[in-house]
């Protein structure tokens, strides 16, 4: 089975903010691969063409804004400061739940017109062949260039993180599969 990087298509989809910046910061550090046990607040977040983010300066405001002009809605819409975390529309939770629902934990986004959910994927499984992989090291972190799998352990898997990046995710053929024939927007796909 291939396996695939969860990337969201930034450059051709809108994408989000949280209105308080604080809680990006706080997810930095929480959504990395182990559940969130504290109290869910329901963040609220809008899309950067609807709304100016707070503590970014005005010439940041005006390029965030026109790289998003004009660009279409997608399903899995990129979360700025939520990057070790993935969103869903109603609609892609829907289609994707029975594939992923014993692997992450779901909680719902305030959007003044729409449904999202931030997905914490929780499943962490050991199956990077490093020595297959290409993997670049920056002091101690690695970074993951092009991934290879024991299949034999991610088998059965269709979304999860490996303990050698927690904050990248990973999703399996299947899971590719169902977004492609339910003609769902939002990603790019990468090996």
């Amino acid at each position: 089975m291939k396996y695939w990087m969860y990337t969201e298509d930034v450059n051709n989809y809108a994408h989000l903010f949280f209105v308080d910046q604080g809680f990006t910061r706080q997810l930095v550090t929480e959504f990395m691969g182990k559940p969130y046990t504290k109290p869910w607040t329901m963040p609220e977040v809008n899309y950067a063409r609807e709304w100016e983010a707070p503590g970014l300066s005005k010439e940041e405001r005006k390029m965030i804004k026109k790289n998003n002009e004009g660009l279409p809605q997608p399903d899995f819409p990129w979360l700025v400061g939520a990057e070790s975390a993935a969103v869903f529309n109603e609609r892609a939770l829907q289609v994707l739940a029975h594939l992923i629902r014993d692997s992450v934990q779901i909680f719902p986004l305030s959007h003044e017109s729409q449904k999202f959910y931030m997905i914490n994927v929780i499943e962490i499984v050991v199956c990077l062949d490093e020595e297959l992989s290409e993997v670049r090291r920056y002091g101690p972190a690695p970074r993951i260039i092009k991934p290879v799998f024991k299949e034999q352990l991610a088998k059965g898997k269709h979304i999860f993180k490996i303990p050698q990046s927690p904050s990248a995710i990973f999703v399996s053929d299947r899971f590719k599969q169902e977004i492609e024939s339910n003609a769902l927007k939002g990603l790019t796909w990468q090996r």
